[in-house]
């Protein structure tokens, strides 16, 4: 599991701002850099885009489960400029 953590830390500083996407649920790569950004004591805007906790019951393409968590482009792009804008708010889209 190889982590830059050097580079998480330094891009936090420097932006204010993190954004992980992944199509996994807790405990994955959102959860790494959470904990970066903890350890290093940082308060940073942080925002995972990941998989639901719970279980998915249904079957379907990689897109229409992607779209059931809510991994959609245009959440991320909402999400993105939420983060972006310079009166940004504590809320995020669809978060």
């Amino acid at each position: 599991r190889p982590l830059d953590e050097t580079c998480i830390i330094a891009e936090a500083k420097r932006t204010g701002r993190i954004i992980t996407l992944e199509e996994h649920g807790p405990g994955g790569l959102g959860s790494m850099v959470g904990e970066c950004l903890a350890r290093a004591g940082l308060g940073v805007r942080f925002v995972p885009l990941r998989l639901l906790p719970e279980p998915t019951l249904c079957a379907g393409s990689q897109a229409y489960l992607c779209g059931r968590h809510g991994l959609t482009l245009e959440r991320i792009v909402e999400t993105i400029a939420a983060l972006a804008s310079p009166g940004m708010s504590t809320a995020i889209p669809g978060g």
